[in-house]
């Protein structure tokens, strides 16, 4: 997958090597190409992504409320 082309909503991204492996997927070092910025980028398994989305979720949850609530 070296070379290949990673995409998000605001950007672009190309794997320039592999990094490491865990549980949930493998991070690549990537250049943004919106930016020539060199990035870490995590691409997840997909048998983890609805888990991943649900703890984000919780997270964008618990902020929302830490700023309503907390100030």
């Amino acid at each position: 997958m070296v070379g290949h082309a990673l995409h998000s909503p605001s950007t672009r991204y190309t794997i320039l090597e592999f990094m490491g492996e865990g549980s949930f997927g493998k991070v690549a070092k990537c250049r943004a190409h919106n930016s020539s910025k060199l990035v870490a980028v995590k691409i997840l398994k997909k048998e983890y992504f609805q888990d991943v989305q649900d703890e984000v979720s919780v997270w964008c949850l618990q902020q929302n409320f830490n700023d309503e609530f907390l100030g």
